[in-house]
């Protein structure tokens, strides 16, 4: 019987596809932390709320997983063109998508199924919070369609894919 090997290690080599707005050029530079700045930017009531689990998520990583990259200190990019382009058409209608490279290949790093953002509410799932957040960090994906990675590294554009559009309409990640 066979034993499904998962990898654990994300490779930093290579091109990735980083979606965000129209405009930039081949050879600029994106910093990472913009996702970050959007959440400490957030009204007590907002925190509280997360709908999304990310400050869930993030006590979890300091207190548990604290190798791991913080998702509000890195930059979010999709290991397929084809997942990237799912993602922008359903999430971020109008962004651009860049082929990117990671700048430090050394940063911590980690890779997610984009499914596992979603933290359902107790009342809809017999899972507690508190254990989904702890199985986003432990677990690397099941499957090779739909990962994101993130890091704390700035990446560099080296091709546009898809220019996007002038507007761009943000709605909520999942």
């Amino acid at each position: 019987m066979a034993i499904l090997q998962i990898p654990t290690a994300v490779p930093m080599t290579g091109s990735f596809f980083h979606i965000t707005t129209p405009g930039l050029s081949i050879g600029e530079v994106i910093a990472p932390g913009h996702f970050g700045e959007l959440h400490t930017s957030e009204t007590a009531a907002q925190r509280l709320a997360d709908p999304n689990g990310e400050h869930l998520r993030e006590r979890i990583r300091l207190a548990e997983f604290s190798s791991k990259p913080s998702r509000m200190k890195s930059i979010f990019v999709w290991e397929t063109l084809s997942d990237a382009r799912n993602f922008r058409d359903t999430f971020r209608p109008g962004s651009a998508i860049y082929r990117v490279t990671f700048a430090d290949p050394s940063a911590p790093a980690h890779r997610v199924c984009a499914t596992s953002f979603r933290m359902p509410r107790a009342s809809e799932s017999m899972l507690r919070p508190e254990f989904l957040a702890r199985q986003f960090w432990a677990y690397p994906p099941l499957t090779s369609e739909n990962n994101e990675v993130f890091a704390e590294s700035a990446v560099k554009i080296v091709a546009i894919e898809d220019p996007g559009t002038a507007a761009v309409a943000t709605p909520a990640a999942p």
